[in-house]
C-alpha cells in the first residue's frame, strides 16, 4: 500500500493541503494498525520501580558502572518494561475518516492549531490547520531528519546510561543540546513563524 498511498499523496498535493489531509486521513483509516500495547495496570510496577530507582540512586557516581551492575540495571529495566506494557487494547472495527473542514472548525472553536506531518516523495511537509490561513510548510528532506532524530535518539541513550562524573557527560550533553538545535531550526522554527 505504500507506493500507492504515495502516489495518491502527491497527487493530492497539486490539489493543496485540503487534499493532502483527506487523503493522509482516508489511509490512515485504510491501514489502521493492529492492536496497540498497553499499560498493564499491576501493584508490582510501583515496585520494580522503586527498585530501579534505589539502584540508580545507589550506582556510583565517581565512576563507570560494571559489567555485573550494568547487567544488574539491565535487568530491573527489563522487568519494569516487561511489566508496563503487556496487555494489548482493541481497535474499533470500523475506520473513520476526519474531513478537515472539521478538523479545521474544531481547533478554530478551541483557538488552537492542528499540525499534520507526512511524507511527500523524499520531503516531510506540514499542513497547518486553526484559525489563520491553511498553510503547507515544507519541513526538508527526509532522510536529514530522520538522521537529526535518530541523532537526538543516541545521544539521549547515552546520556541516560552515564553519570555525571563519566568522562564523556560533557561531550554527550554538548551533541545532544547541537542536534536539539538542529531539530528545533529544521521543524518548530518554520512552523513557529505561523
Amino acid at each position: 500500500a505504500e507506493p500507492a498511498a504515495d502516489l495518491d499523496i502527491r497527487l493530492a498535493a497539486a490539489r493543496g493541503p485540503h487534499a493532502i489531509v483527506d487523503t493522509v486521513e482516508r489511509w490512515r483509516a485504510a491501514t489502521r494498525p493492529t492492536p496497540r500495547i498497553g499499560r498493564a495496570i499491576d501493584p508490582r510496577v510501583a515496585e520494580a520501580a522503586t527498585r530501579l530507582r534505589e539502584a540508580h540512586t545507589a550506582a556510583p557516581p565517581d565512576r563507570p558502572l560494571s559489567a555485573g551492575e550494568r547487567r544488574h540495571l539491565d535487568g530491573l529495566e527489563r522487568e519494569l518494561r516487561t511489566l508496563t506494557w503487556t496487555v494489548a487494547t482493541q481497535v474499533t472495527p470500523e475506520a473513520v475518516t476526519v474531513p478537515t473542514s472539521r478538523i479545521r472548525s474544531a481547533a478554530k472553536e478551541r483557538s488552537s492549531t492542528v499540525v499534520v506531518t507526512l511524507r511527500i516523495g523524499d520531503r516531510v511537509v506540514a499542513v497547518v490547520l486553526g484559525a489563520g490561513p491553511t498553510a503547507l510548510v515544507d519541513l526538508g528532506p527526509a532522510n536529514q531528519l530522520a538522521r537529526l532524530v535518530a541523532g537526538v535518539h543516541a545521544d539521549l541513550s547515552a546520556r541516560a546510561s552515564m553519570g555525571r562524573a563519566h568522562p564523556l557527560f560533557g561531550a554527550v550533553r554538548a551533541s545532544l543540546a547541537a542536534r536539539l538545535q538542529e531539530l528545533s531550526d529544521a521543524v518548530v522554527l518554520p512552523l513557529g513563524e505561523l
